[in-house]
């Protein structure tokens, strides 16, 4: 019989309907919210099995309500497409709001009681209220554009997470959910180190000092001309003398100094013989890219400040694939590193020592680098990033509780 089954091509079809059977309670289940959860237990009660004479009609009502607001949410189910309209650039650590517009691609049935909320966050109670965008409704064919926060904990390009749009119509009995995939990226760059941070050295306070004090002394941008202001230019300073002569506003227009700028080299190399012996793998791992972390964070901290002063920075990252430092910003060029192997660093040392002309630097690594620029250190600001060891990454010495087992794992550099 089962081999007719096959030969007539029904085992198939049998085959997905019997699926389909066994996966609807499952299906139901999902799909139920606390009203129609409510509306069974009205059910049960109303069958009155203590006194055998059921409630036909609050059992009628509540099936009715069940039946008819299963069907109305299964055809309102939402078919929406979403993009990203600015993908922007991030801290870590703190929100962004994401740009999105959403397309209702149904011509006739309009999409009502919406939820809009990432794919990748938690499905039960711990989805917090902002984190949850409504939409009350999103008429046939039409278009909306909304804001969306999101929080980045770690730096990186990270990729847009798909929006889970889910639908409540009507009365919230039942929920259909439409996947949005989106397109996009977020440069997420390191966040700032605090002032009392190690990493932020009295060498490095002092250099800082001098490269910005300049404007504190009362040292401006050199004197370029001056320009009546029309709207949408940016205003740094105003010529109030012209402003009373001609009787328009007249804005000053300068230009930066070159000595104004300083180059920023960053070295994210770590070597093997910075560790002590005897240092648990797992705990070299993490502190290896612990120490990276912090060293990009000190790189994007003097980039901001430096910023502030109006000082421009050429950024160096050795290793890097993309020499040109003038193609995108360097808070997401900081964003899109990774570390780089010794041979690679060292490598790109020689080639920025053989095109050095001069001029403020300061070099910020995770080695030291007095045996990699030799007597150019005495011209160059330098801050070494040493890994941070807490007790539990610290080394183990052998005693009569660690087994074979255990003390194989050891890792010596």
């Amino acid at each position: 019989m089962a081999a007719n089954l096959v030969s007539s091509g029904l085992m198939g079809p049998l085959g997905s309907a019997l699926r389909s059977v066994l996966r609807l309670p499952m299906t139901l289940r999902y799909r139920m919210t606390a009203a129609s959860a409510t509306l069974v237990i009205f059910m049960i009660a109303a069958m009155n099995v203590i006194w055998q004479y059921p409630w036909l009609g609050v059992l009628a009502a509540c099936l009715s309500l069940l039946l008819v607001g299963g069907l109305i949410n299964s055809w309102m189910k939402p078919d929406v497409s979403a993009i990203a309209i600015a993908s922007g650039v991030a801290v870590a650590g703190e929100p962004i709001d994401l740009d999105f517009q959403m397309d209702n691609r149904r011509r006739r049935r309009p999409a009502l009681d919406l939820d809009v909320a990432f794919d990748d966050a938690p499905k039960s109670r711990g989805v917090a209220k902002e984190a949850i965008q409504r939409i009350e409704r999103l008429p046939p064919g039409g278009r909306i554009r909304f804001r969306h926060p999101r929080l980045f904990q770690q730096r990186g390009m990270h990729p847009i997470p798909s929006l889970q749009v889910t639908s409540y119509f009507p009365f919230h009995l039942f929920r259909s959910i439409c996947e949005v995939p989106i397109q996009g990226r977020v440069a997420v760059t390191p966040r700032s180190l605090p002032d009392d941070a190690p990493e932020i050295t009295a060498g490095l306070r002092n250099a800082m000092a001098a490269i910005t004090g300049m404007r504190a002394g009362g040292v401006d941008d050199d004197y370029a001309g001056a320009r009546e202001y029309q709207i949408g230019m940016t205003v740094r300073q105003w010529d109030f003398r012209s402003w009373a002569r001609l009787n328009r506003p007249i804005i000053r227009e300068t230009v930066v100094r070159s000595d104004d700028d300083v180059c920023l080299l960053v070295d994210p190399t770590l070597v093997a013989t910075d560790w002590p012996m005897g240092t648990h793998i797992a705990a070299l791992s993490k502190a290896q890219s612990e120490s990276i972390e912090r060293l990009f964070s000190l790189a994007a901290t003097l980039i901001r400040r430096l910023a502030v002063a109006r000082v421009k920075v050429h950024l160096v990252i050795m290793g890097e694939a993309v020499d040109d430092d003038t193609a995108e910003d360097p808070l997401i060029r900081l964003a899109a590193a990774f570390p780089a192997s010794e041979q690679a660093s060292d490598a790109a040392w020689q080639a920025w020592m053989r095109e050095y002309r001069g001029g403020r630097v300061i070099a910020i690594s995770t080695r030291n680098l007095d045996a990699v620029l030799g007597r150019m250190t005495q011209n160059i600001t330098t801050v070494h990033v040493r890994p941070q060891m807490t007790d539990l990454q610290r080394p183990r010495k052998p005693g009569r509780f660690m087994g074979k087992r255990d003390a194989g794992r050891e890792a010596f550099a």
